[in-house]
């Protein structure tokens, strides 16, 4: 950055009259401009122009729900706790015989199936099955 000052100019003669002062230690006494040292007007900028947030880029693959991977990793908290007939129970409903061959379009119905049976008592999917 470059200053150009002109020494002819009164108002440039006064910036730096007051830059001087602002670069000493300034005292309680020196701190009330003088009728002598007026301070320099405070030039008013422009603000900055407000950003505006880049636009999110498309997600080429929308968020449809939960994957293979996802429901296979229930199912396996599932069977791990020893609910592995409501795996199977859910599975029935979907028509699949394994987790791994869920069709894309029939996977969220498996995934709400099996949290179903998840959430019932043994006796309300005893009942179910029946």
């Amino acid at each position: 950055m470059q200053i150009t000052l002109d020494t002819d100019n009164p108002r440039d003669l006064e910036l730096v009259r007051d830059l001087i002062q602002l670069a000493r230690p300034a005292s309680s006494a020196e701190a009330q401009p003088t009728a002598q040292s007026k301070p320099a007007k405070k030039q008013t900028q422009t603000p900055p122009a407000p950003t505006i947030p880049d636009p999110e880029p498309e997600d080429p693959t929308p968020d449809e729900g939960p994957t293979v991977e996802d429901a296979t990793a229930r199912a396996l908290e599932l069977v791990s706790s020893g609910a592995a007939a409501r795996v199977k129970a859910a599975l029935n409903t979907v028509g699949a015989e394994r987790v791994g061959l869920l069709e894309p379009d029939k996977i969220g119905a498996f995934v709400d199936s099996m949290e179903r049976f998840a959430a019932m008592t043994d006796d309300e999917f005893a009942e179910s099955q029946a």
